[in-house]
């Protein structure tokens, strides 16, 4: 007796491999663990300094007539505004709104903690900057760390630490902002950073209006677009502005009239400058830098007197490549091969720090 037996497909499922975990590369790594050190080097050597000012003690004592309901003032029923820097004021008075929380230690901890984040902040921008290949060298960390006045001013109370960490996170954003072709809220994120400058404090003001004249260039965007970044910028600054004059009846912190702030002193800004490059040296990492940057700006003339070679848009690394060659400086429209031919044989695409 036969029994028919019905054939059938059989369905072959196929497994798709999954991602395959990779060691990082060692120049990565190695740039990554710089980032790692300086935040470590900063804290360690910032909290064997640590102590507290007198100057730190009157934005204490502001902060605690704003906590038990004084408002933003010295002395309880005088509206005079005695601290120089209202974004630290207000940081201090949102940590020690919580309870239990020692106003003199957190001033300590929190300043601390955003010098040290300030840092690694700092080197990573420096990282990204760069090609992913390329080893980077922490000297100026190291000189900033260096010098005394640094390492005691990372705590003392004072803005110090807001300081850095606004420096370093604004051009951190900006940073990003070049090495990316999709800006999305980054540049929204960057413009607000970027505006709150004078109220960390009010000689930022100079290095917030080059920061944005710096995201203007990088996005060159639209009249609709400018606004709109003009306005976030503008936002919280002239708000608080608004706030100031009508409950102080001033224009400026008081400490600016105290120290007659719009007076020109050409002469002590020299001395001090003077006095700061040639007590500490820095006149020695100043020179080193500027020869450096005229190595690797010849490198770059030099890597342009040949004329761009022909593109090639076969090249599989020719999506996201950076709109010029990190290397040579030519621009980068699909795949420039040989571009960089006296540093790889690579394509320029694939040696960019985008990759």
């Amino acid at each position: 007796m036969l029994t028919t037996v019905e054939e059938r497909p059989v369905e072959v499922v196929a497994l798709r491999a999954g991602p395959r975990w990779r060691l990082p590369h060692p120049v990565s790594a190695w740039n990554a663990v710089l980032v790692a050190a300086g935040v470590v080097a900063a804290w360690l050597l910032g909290w064997q300094q640590r102590w507290i000012a007198d100057d730190g003690l009157i934005v204490l004592r502001t902060v605690r007539q704003l906590l038990v309901g004084n408002g933003p003032v010295f002395n309880a029923g005088e509206r005079i505004e005695a601290n120089t820097s209202t974004a630290w004021t207000a940081v201090l008075t949102v940590v020690g709104s919580v309870p239990g929380v020692s106003l003199e230690a957190a001033a300590v901890f929190v300043g601390l903690a955003f010098g040290a984040a300030g840092i690694g902040l700092g080197c990573d921008a420096a990282r990204r900057l760069h090609s992913t290949r390329v080893v980077l060298v922490p000297l100026g960390v190291v000189v900033v760390l260096a010098l005394p006045p640094a390492r005691d001013f990372l705590t003392s109370g004072l803005e110090t630490g807001l300081v850095t960490l606004w420096m370093a996170g604004t051009w951190w954003l900006l940073v990003v902002l070049a090495r990316q072709r999709r800006t999305g809220a980054v540049s929204w994120l960057a413009a607000v950073a970027l505006g709150i400058g004078p109220l960390v404090r009010p000689d930022l003001g100079i290095f917030a209006i080059l920061g944005l004249l710096v995201l203007v260039a990088t996005l060159r965007p639209g009249w609709q677009r400018l606004l709109g970044l003009a306005g976030a910028a503008a936002a919280v600054p002239v708000g608080y502005e608004i706030f100031r004059a009508g409950y102080y009846g001033l224009l400026v912190p008081a400490s600016a009239l105290a120290k007659e702030a719009a007076r020109v002193r050409w002469q002590d800004g020299i001395a001090y400058l003077q006095d700061t490059v040639a007590t500490y040296w820095l006149w020695l990492p100043v020179g080193c830098g500027l020869l450096v940057l005229a190595v690797l700006v010849g490198r770059r003339e030099d890597g342009r007197t040949g004329g761009p070679p022909s593109p090639s848009p076969s090249c599989p690394w020719s999506r996201g490549c950076s709109p010029r060659c990190t290397w040579c400086g030519w621009a980068v429209t699909s795949c420039t091969a040989g571009c960089c031919s006296r540093r790889s044989p690579r394509c320029c695409c694939r040696s960019s720090s985008y990759r």
